[in-house]
């Protein structure tokens, strides 16, 4: 079957090393519905497992490499219609001793795929015995802060927040209007 292929992503993910692919993925690849971590190296240790969409799954990623963090796994779920239940179940069942599982998202929580993705994941969770939790922003009747500043100090809690061992920090933390 043909789809086209839709990509939003902002300038700097144009640019980043992080998100280039080798040539040989252009010409002998194709599109992957879900990105499971290649970083993880010993996926039995995998404790916490976070799923997120674009740009924040990268930096996850970078906070996950830097901050030295082997027991948590982040899983890309790039592309969130029609759902990729069942490459998302096999991306996750490389993880057997997962407790948990995190939706991050750096949108408002009622703006981002958390309230569309969240019926979709939670049977997988309950499958696996495994609570699901949403990291991101407070629902919000604007999709932003109003300022560059705040939405970068921001980013950064929501971040550390999904990484934290009791990630359950309150909205308060986030710099608001």
């Amino acid at each position: 079957v043909r789809k086209p292929l839709v990509v939003f992503t902002p300038k700097s993910g144009l640019r980043a090393k992080a998100t280039r692919s080798p040539l040989s993925a252009f010409t002998s690849g194709s599109f992957e519905e879900v990105l499971d971590d290649t970083g993880v190296r010993d996926p039995q240790s995998v404790k916490r497992i976070i799923l997120a969409s674009g740009k924040v799954a990268n930096e996850a990623i970078a906070h996950r490499d830097s901050h030295e963090v082997g027991t948590v796994a982040v899983v890309r779920v790039e592309q969130l219609y029609p759902w990729p239940t069942r490459a998302l179940a096999n991306a996750v069942a490389r993880y057997p001793n997962s407790t948990e599982g995190v939706w991050l998202q750096e949108e408002p929580a009622n703006m981002g795929a958390w309230e569309f993705a969240r019926t979709l994941l939670e049977p997988l969770a309950e499958a696996r015995k495994v609570p699901l939790r949403y990291i991101g922003r407070p629902r919000s009747a604007s999709p932003s802060e109003g300022s560059a500043a705040w939405h970068r100090m921001n980013q950064r809690v929501i971040v550390a927040d999904a990484f934290a061992v009791a990630a359950t920090r309150p909205a308060s933390t986030l710099a608001t209007n």
